[in-house]
């Protein structure tokens, strides 16, 4: 029998610790003239794949700072930090958190809110034949829209913040993100 410490045995395996770290960011106004709000709330997501598992929340400072310690470093984990400001979610870019002690920064901007959507442009937009069923053409739509403005453009209330014309005797119309009712709806 080895007992541990004797020549040739080894101690049983642990488990690595657990590396953690710190991820923190600016919140700033884009809008000119547009000032930071008292009482924003950071959330920051973890996701492994597109499983989200793990989400804080912390305050904005009166500077627009915002800190997050002891986030776990776990390889291929992706984090990224949201902010609700006028009813409109903005978002952090996504980024690994290294362990290696250095603390992950991931600012977001934010914007003052319009429903003058005149600075808004299709930049590109895609048409798309499909033939493949009998007695019907199916046509896909593709839009590129770029705002030209430091404004972000909401839909006034009860109406849209862009249309589109459907031709007559459309049907089955469906939407890659999003449906009727929710980011869509049908007007006259």
């Amino acid at each position: 029998m080895l007992a541990w410490g004797s020549v040739g045995a080894e101690p049983p395996s642990t488990p690595a610790a657990l590396q953690s770290g710190s991820i923190g960011g600016l919140v700033v106004n884009g809008t000119a003239g547009g000032s930071l709000p008292q009482g924003l709330e950071v959330i920051l997501t973890g996701f492994d794949g597109e499983q989200e598992v793990y989400r804080q929340t912390a305050s904005v400072a009166s500077d627009g700072s915002y800190a997050f310690a002891d986030v776990p470093a776990v390889a291929g984990r992706i984090y990224g930090a949201t902010v609700s400001y006028a009813g409109v979610l903005y978002f952090s870019e996504g980024a690994h958190l290294a362990g290696d002690g250095a603390p992950l920064d991931l600012p977001i901007t934010i914007h003052d809110t319009t429903t003058d959507a005149t600075a808004l442009s299709i930049e590109r937009l895609h048409i798309l034949f499909d033939f493949t069923l009998p007695e019907r053409v199916q046509v896909l739509e593709l839009w590129v829209l770029s705002n030209r403005s430091d404004r972000t453009i909401v839909a006034p209330p009860g109406g849209a913040a862009v249309e589109a014309a459907l031709p007559d005797g459309a049907t089955d119309l469906g939407f890659e993100q999003g449906s009727i009712g929710d980011r869509f709806m049908l007007t006259e």
